[in-house]
């Protein structure tokens, strides 16, 4: 039996640690209740606190009242991103309530994140 010699080298990398699963926060229960012509809180009400995955994220939102849209926060010192509403509910949107506010995430892997919450708007007092 004829035996073999040699030499031969093996390049390994570093571990590379794959990042945590994109995920959102909550992402069931009801959003605060709002009411026509009353301005939603300056800091917004939050949808989701998206962290995980790969940054940047974008997102799309769906579901929401006349006069009332969805922002993302600058990141969190945690790196983690706060997607709120904010506005004011429109006068008669008190009639579509409730609403179903569904909210998706893709972060740069790609992967994606979904939520959907309802939110109730009261007619306004007069």
């Amino acid at each position: 039996m004829a035996s073999v010699t040699g030499s031969f080298s093996v390049n390994v990398k570093p571990g590379v640690v794959p990042p945590p699963a994109l995920a959102l926060n909550p992402s069931t229960g009801a959003l605060p209740d709002e009411t026509e012509g009353v301005a939603l809180p300056v800091a917004g009400d939050l949808v989701a606190q998206v962290s995980g995955g790969v940054p940047p994220y974008t997102f799309a939102i769906t579901g929401l009242p006349a006069g009332v849209n969805a922002a993302e926060n600058p990141p969190n010192a945690d790196g983690s991103v706060d997607i709120v509403l904010e506005g004011t509910p429109a006068a008669g949107s008190a009639s579509g309530s409730p609403y179903t506010v569904g909210v998706v995430v893709t972060d740069a892997g790609p992967a994606a994140a979904s939520a959907r919450r309802p939110l109730s708007v009261r007619q306004a007092v007069s």
